[in-house]
């Protein structure tokens, strides 16, 4: 009982196998009868042989239905044919079926390799560009961010944002935060006589600059 019941379940699996082969057959059969001739009118495939146990493993059973109905559509046709043996033409068109096969296999690579080497070009580019606008942004924040003196009382603090996207209210934290550390750690008193916010322009990063008045004792 349990055979039989394993035979069952196979049966579908077999002839979906078999449905696959098949329809690569018809259609590879044609193809190979045909050929490029426009005027061929399509002929009845005959019923394939039971050669599924020689199909190589990386080669689907279409694609070896296919390629097995061709080679005799291609023999059939040679045979009727009035130039040379049946053997003969038939493998001379298999040949040049072949040869035409590996040209689309070649041109195929070819086009792979060009996208492949376009794409790693590109990320390259990319990957100079986001470098050449780091070391922009950095430079810039370097120029910029910082303690100015503009008399023996008068200092300005200012502090850059890191990115365009920076907001001001963060940037005016952060540089309120740093005068009052520089006060503590230096031991002077100092009131801030104006805060100036700067938003982001073309080019431009987003800055507050803080005017002070020092008392340095």
């Amino acid at each position: 009982m349990k055979k039989l019941l394993l035979i069952l379940l196979c049966l579908p699996l077999i002839g979906l196998s078999q449905s696959e082969f098949k329809i690569g057959w018809d259609k590879g059969y044609i193809n190979g009868y045909c050929g490029n001739d426009l005027s061929c009118i399509d002929p009845i495939p005959p019923i394939p042989p039971s050669i599924l146990n020689k199909r190589p493993s990386e080669v689907s059973e279409y694609q070896f239905g296919f390629n097995e109905g061709y080679k005799k559509g291609l023999k059939v046709k040679a045979n009727k044919g009035n130039f040379g043996t049946g053997d003969e033409s038939s493998q001379k068109l298999l040949d040049n079926y072949t040869k035409i096969k590996q040209q689309e296999i070649q041109n195929s690579k070819e086009s792979e390799e060009f996208y492949r080497n376009q794409t790693a070009e590109n990320e390259k580019q990319i990957s100079q560009n986001v470098a050449s606008i780091g070391a922009a942004i950095a430079n810039q924040r370097a120029a910029n961010m910082g303690w100015e003196k503009i008399n023996k009382t008068r200092w300005t603090y200012t502090y850059v944002g890191m990115t365009g996207f920076a907001r001001i209210k963060k940037l005016k934290k952060k540089a309120l935060k740093e005068v009052e550390n520089q006060s503590v750690i230096a031991g002077w008193d100092y009131e801030i006589v104006r805060i100036l916010e700067y938003k982001m322009s073309f080019g431009i990063l987003p800055k507050v600059t803080v005017i002070l008045d020092i008392d340095f004792k």
